[in-house]
């Protein structure tokens, strides 16, 4: 039996009045303690509107409300769940928390859009409807790239616009999360360690990048991780490297000692962070190497219920199974879902492929909870492309191993954001502003 979510519950009421069912006019009415995922939806609904041939704030005919009120839970098994009602001409919109409600009220924007396609009125188009995610994880993951002359992290990083467009994608498709994995040259295919672009370490200033801001660069994350919590989506971070700076690989105990300084100073300076962690299958690392630098570092932290993650690709069963013993409840692992490729919607790439699939690691007893992570780009990234049913099986297919949801590499996920270095004929792609515009259908 399913138990349901103790959340809290808001109601968005939208009243149509029976008697002005040809009026023209809009009142949006809206609670001023809405937080920001909502009045983002709020904002998508009142164009939807206006695209529907109403004069928004132009008169009383037409109202809508929306309010918070009330503390009831009976309505939701699941945290980002809403329920749409169509009853005596008054369509009601109740939600299981911020989530819920601003994915609601995109829903609402988007019937509002569709009736206009079908010809009929508002009223007829909403129906009844329950909605509540699948899967508890559904995460996009992109990775921050070094620019083209190999100086520092690419300009398309310090773009607000970029990614306020971005989030907003992510939000209106149903995504809550952006698993970034970190840092990629896309010339040379390497990974370096993330903390010298962002941090400084005062015991040992040489260990970070000495031509880079790193004040400038976590502020900047420090404003991406708020920008994607305004339209409701979490970030989390993964760390894929261990080296440093003018630090002699094999001396393993000084590594640590600036690995664990720098996983406390940035889960102090992000506290948002929803999640973060390491890659340890190619790092050259044992498990008690992550032990004495990233455990350490969360608990350095001072902060609790911290969630970390890793991949199993080349790591050790054995050593997941010591970090997962002594990181009980918030340990998370990201399993390849069919090795490089998409491929198939589902499982082609049983256990025996070893770390192409998930090996021994949907065996009980468990120390983990399970992400497939889709890597499309070994397969799908030449032409744009969308098959509703094909996505929805692959959806569905991410259950597999009682997982709690995905983490999908876009297509543009290794490559520049700006369509002139990514494209040879840019002067073609005027169209978008960002090659994450030209997969909107992908989205």
């Amino acid at each position: 039996m399913m138990t349901k979510s103790k959340i809290t519950k808001l109601i968005f009421t939208i009243t149509i009045l029976s008697q002005v069912c040809s009026a023209q006019s809009v009142v949006i009415d809206v609670d001023n303690d809405l937080e920001s995922p909502q009045k983002y939806a709020v904002e998508e609904l009142n164009a939807a509107l206006t695209n529907r041939g109403f004069k928004v704030d132009g008169g009383n005919d037409y109202t809508i409300s929306i309010v918070s009120i009330g503390n009831k839970t009976e309505l939701f098994n699941k945290p980002e769940s809403f329920k749409i009602e169509n009853s005596n001409n008054v369509i009601s919109l109740f939600a299981s928390d911020v989530v819920g409600s601003m994915y609601g009220i995109y829903e609402l924007a988007e019937e509002i859009k569709y009736s206009e396609k079908t010809g009929v009125s508002i009223l007829e188009s909403i129906k009844d409807k329950y909605s509540e995610p699948a899967l508890e994880i559904r995460a996009d993951n992109p990775f921050l790239t070094i620019d083209e002359n190999k100086t520092g992290i690419s300009n398309w990083f310090y773009d607000v616009e970029y990614w306020e467009r971005y989030f907003e994608k992510l939000a209106r498709n149903r995504y809550n999360i952006c698993d970034i994995h970190a840092m990629y040259v896309y010339e040379t295919t390497g990974f370096p360690n993330i903390f010298p672009f962002f941090l400084i370490n005062p015991k040992y200033p040489e260990a970070s990048w000495q031509d880079e801001d790193q004040q400038h660069n976590l502020d900047m994350l420090k404003r991406i991780v708020g920008i994607a919590k305004d339209h409701g989506v979490n970030v989390s971070l993964m760390n894929y490297a261990t080296e440093f700076p003018n630090t002699n690989m094999g001396k393993e105990a000084e590594l640590a000692e600036k690995t664990s300084w720098a996983v406390a100073k940035l889960l102090n300076e992000i506290p948002d962070l929803w999640m973060f962690g390491f890659r340890i299958g190619e790092s050259g690392k044992s498990e008690k190497f992550f032990e004495h630098s990233y455990l350490d570092g969360i608990e350095k932290s001072g902060k609790e219920n911290v969630r970390l993650y890793t991949r199993t690709w080349l790591a050790e069963f054995r050593d997941m199974i010591k970090i997962g013993m002594k990181y009980p409840d918030n340990f998370y692992i990201e399993i390849k879902y069919n090795g490089e490729h998409l491929g198939a919607p589902y499982h082609a790439m049983q256990g025996r492929w070893h770390s192409y699939s998930y090996e021994k690691y949907l065996n009980y007893p468990r120390y983990w909870k399970i992400i497939w992570q889709i890597r499309p780009n070994g397969t799908h990234r030449v032409f744009p492309w969308n098959d509703i049913e094909f996505v929805k099986r692959t959806v569905e297919s991410c259950k597999f191993g009682g997982a709690v949801g995905f983490t999908l590499e876009p297509i543009t996920a290794y490559y520049p954001q700006n369509p002139d270095l990514t494209y040879k004929n840019a002067e073609k792609y005027k169209f978008m502003s960002y090659t994450t515009d030209r997969y909107w259908s992908w989205y």
